[in-house]
């Protein structure tokens, strides 16, 4: 079920036809975007991945957690192995988490690039109240402005929205994260 409906969002504009409902559709999932990279919260549970030069303490780039899945590596034959799970744990909350290694690592190809890669779960189960109102805020901002330049004043994303992103946002990270 997507986290605000067309129906919702046309309630919330005040829009009683079905001319607009592509447009209208684009902001709400531009709205969910703009949210999950602003504060790097995923809404609703996603599998990322994230790889690695070496075993490394790693932060994981999207929050919440709600499960690693695996650590695998390329092994100096090339060949994909799991890395058994102590050698590994989770340290810190549940938004900033990072993957920590100790113990005796095993070698791991040298001529990858990258040959760790953990995969996980995170993102919220379930939408909080004031996450769908900044949702419905910005995409009312979408519609309401649609041009990247008008004769009349531009307005920023709404105080309300920013202050809610601000409150989930996860610091920003240097690591590569695929997906």
């Amino acid at each position: 079920m997507p986290i605000v409906t067309l129906q919702e969002a046309k309630s919330h504009l005040r829009v009683d036809y079905s001319a607009d409902d592509g447009l209208i559709a684009a902001y709400i999932d531009a709205a969910v975007a703009t949210f999950q990279r602003r504060t790097r919260t995923l809404l609703g549970s996603q599998t990322r991945t994230m790889r690695l030069s070496t075993f490394h303490t790693a932060r994981l780039e999207w929050a919440p957690l709600v499960s690693l899945t695996s650590v695998t590596y390329l092994d100096e034959s090339d060949m994909e192995q799991t890395l058994s799970a102590s050698l590994y744990r989770i340290d810190g909350r549940q938004f900033f988490p990072s993957v920590v290694f100790y113990g005796s690592l095993p070698a791991t190809a040298p001529e990858s690039l990258d040959p760790v890669t953990i995969t996980y779960q995170a993102g919220l189960v379930a939408t909080p109240p004031d996450v769908r109102i900044c949702l419905l805020q910005l995409i009312s901002t979408y519609y309401r402005d649609r041009e990247s330049s008008a004769p009349v004043m531009l307005r920023e994303v709404p105080f309300g929205a920013k202050a809610i992103m601000d409150s989930y946002a996860m610091p920003r990270l240097y690591a590569r994260d695929d997906a």
